[in-house]
């Protein structure tokens, strides 16, 4: 069986054929809400996926920034950037008492 053959049994259609208005309906249907909290209502997964690295990054940060205070507390004695409770809060993720 040849190629030739094969493409002559089915109808190839470039483009769908769709409505200008329909389109447009699409559109608004699936385009992110705007806004700050349209951020967090979106569906795209490209939408989710950045809010996903950038949380990731932010907390990486964060733990980043922690590990350099509690290095420091380390290192020299009377720095003051933390009090004991403060440490053990934050390493321990709980409230201090």
């Amino acid at each position: 069986m040849n190629h030739a053959s094969m493409t002559d049994r089915f109808d190839v259609i470039d483009e769908p054929q769709t409505d200008p208005q329909e389109a447009d309906r699409l559109e608004a249907t699936w385009r992110d809400p705007p806004g700050f909290l349209g951020v967090f209502a979106a569906i795209n997964h490209k939408t989710i996926s950045r809010r996903f690295m950038t949380t990731t990054f932010g907390f990486f940060v964060a733990g980043g920034i922690l590990a350099l205070v509690m290095r420091l507390q380390l290192r020299v004695r009377a720095t003051g950037l933390s009090a004991p409770t403060c440490t053990t809060s934050c390493s321990r993720c709980t409230a201090p008492r």
